[in-house]
């Protein structure tokens, strides 16, 4: 299994630590880990021309019109939309230390972009702010102690900091997930804990959802035509 987290270190064998823009294709990896805010604040530093980012192949990010030596920042955008698409087609798993939904206005040429360009979202739904709401806790309690993210639930439950959450009123979400309130939410047969560990840096973490499909041959393209997209959690196994 090959595993990639973006913008959010991960200690782990079996893991690739990279950034939006020096990662391989998304679609190379059978779980893919994105820290939302880590994510969009990358963006904003290469689009203000903060920072020098360069792409896998070496190209210099550009916020711009794509260059012989660099490449165009949106058109990259873009290209790593299809990427996650095409990653869910293949069955693979994302899982996401979520944030309130932000618009990234810096990007030239990427009209409507913001945290979450990256994901579909099930029909009926949007990764907006009526969904995804704001909020600051430290509270949190796994009734599902099967569930893959309970074990880490249970190790950091002294140091847990949310940041977010999904709102079951939300226009299309009882079509898709239910929520045990103040717990965790789930959608399909699968589900979603909604705290997760501060990072590194200091900076709170947020909810930590997790996207794919719920057929059994991982077509996610199938599922989602049927309106039925699903999350499901994901934890490397113990002693790896």
């Amino acid at each position: 299994m090959r595993l990639l987290s973006l913008s959010h270190r991960m200690q782990h064998r079996l893991i690739d630590n990279h950034s939006i823009f020096n990662a391989p294709s998304i679609f190379d990896y059978d779980a893919i880990v994105v820290d939302i805010g880590g994510v969009a604040d990358t963006i904003r530093s290469a689009a203000r021309a903060e920072q020098e980012f360069k792409t896998f192949a070496d190209l210099l990010v550009v916020n711009g019109e794509p260059l012989e030596e660099g490449a165009g920042l949106a058109e990259l955008l873009r290209r790593r939309r299809d990427e996650f698409a095409r990653a869910l087609d293949r069955g693979a798993v994302i899982a996401v230390f979520a944030r309130p939904s932000a618009m990234i206005t810096e990007v030239q040429g990427f009209h409507g972009l913001d945290r979450y360009f990256f994901l579909p979202a099930p029909a009926g739904m949007a990764w907006d702010a009526t969904t995804i709401r704001g909020g600051e806790g430290t509270t949190v309690s796994v009734n599902d102690p099967d569930h893959p993210f309970a074990r880490a639930v249970d190790l950091l439950n002294q140091d847990l900091l949310y940041r977010a959450h999904l709102d079951d009123r939300a226009p299309g979400f009882a079509r898709h997930a239910r929520a045990a309130r103040g717990q965790h939410t789930h959608a399909g047969n699968v589900r979603t804990v909604r705290a997760t560990r501060a990072s590194s840096r200091a900076r709170p973490a947020a909810a930590c959802s997790a996207w794919s499909s719920p057929c059994s041959t991982g077509a996610w393209s199938s599922c989602r035509r049927r309106g039925s997209p699903a999350l499901r959690g994901w934890l490397p196994p113990r002693g790896d």
